[in-house]
């Protein structure tokens, strides 16, 4: 199991230190947080059904193709994976309604319901872990957040300037697809219809 260092930085320690030790803690504090969202159901809910029920929720309904790309895995597997989810009823699959060729996964009231019941259940965890802080320290986390988050803000506006700066050099041959990524016109207008039959079994 990985350690992280809890030694107090001085001011003269170099950026990039400080940055190493603030993702290594970024990613310990991820890994328990998601050993505990897998013990909430005791075990019936996986790390990659909640990814499935998240993703939907964010993105709305999905073919599975899409599905599998988000999550990084097969179609195969995506679909096994959603089958079973499909028969806990935590998700549904419909026919697009500007293309009934196309299978769309999504989120039942039962899968929402689940998400919220996982996020009341973190707050609360994550509420007595900052009853643990005093005044001093919850104010230094708070601006330090603010501070992550407008960091964050400027760096997605800058990559979403660039991304339109690409479009306006693409011409009118090029079109955003589903991830945002210019595609050729016809690949684009494929796509939709290309969606394979979920038949497939995930092989986990």
């Amino acid at each position: 199991m990985q350690t992280i260092n809890t030694t107090r930085t001085t001011d003269a320690a170099p950026e990039d230190d400080l940055v190493d030790e603030i993702v290594e803690a970024f990613g310990a504090m991820r890994a328990r947080g998601m050993r505990g969202i897998q013990g909430l159901h005791r075990g019936s809910m996986s790390v990659g059904h909640l990814q499935v029920l998240i993703r939907l929720r964010v993105g709305g309904s999905l073919p599975v193709s899409r599905l599998a790309e988000t999550l990084g895995i097969s179609a195969a597997g995506a679909t096994g994976m959603v089958g079973r989810m499909e028969e806990r009823g935590l998700v549904e699959r419909v026919r697009d309604v500007d293309d009934r060729r196309v299978v769309l996964v999504r989120l039942t009231a039962k899968g929402d319901s689940v998400l919220e019941e996982i996020g009341n259940r973190g707050r609360a965890s994550l509420r007595r872990v900052l009853a643990r802080l005093d005044g001093s320290e919850l104010r230094q986390l708070r601006n330090g957040l603010v501070a992550f988050q407008r960091a964050a803000r400027e760096l997605a506006e800058g990559e979403a300037g660039a991304d339109e700066a690409d479009d306006a050099t693409a011409g009118p041959t090029a079109k955003r697809g589903r991830d945002g990524a210019a595609e050729p016109c016809d690949r684009a207008a494929g796509a939709r219809g290309s969606e394979a039959p979920d038949v497939a079994e995930d092989p986990e």
